[in-house]
C-alpha cells in the first residue's frame, strides 16, 4: 500500500462552518481531524489561528474548548 499524503486543515473554517457561523467548534475539528485517520492517514496538521487557542470572548464563543484541550489543537 503507497504511504498516504499529508493532510493540513484550516482549522478556522473547519470549526466556523461547524458552528453553523454562530460560533466556533473544536468538535467539528475533532471531527474532521478522525475522518482522516480513520482513512489511515498518519500526518493531520490542523493550523488553528492564535485567538482561537485561548478563552474565548463574548463576541467570539467557542463550544467543545475541552476538546481542543485534551486533543492538543
Amino acid at each position: 500500500m503507497d504511504q498516504l499524503r499529508p493532510i493540513y486543515i484550516d482549522g478556522a473554517d473547519v470549526g466556523k462552518i461547524h458552528g453553523q457561523s454562530l460560533f466556533f467548534s473544536c468538535a467539528g475539528i475533532r471531527d474532521c481531524v478522525n475522518f482522516f485517520k480513520d482513512r489511515g492517514h498518519k500526518q493531520v496538521y490542523v493550523f488553528v489561528p492564535s485567538n482561537r487557542r485561548e478563552t474565548p470572548r463574548s463576541d467570539s464563543p467557542m463550544v467543545d474548548q475541552v476538546i481542543a484541550l485534551h486533543s492538543g489543537f
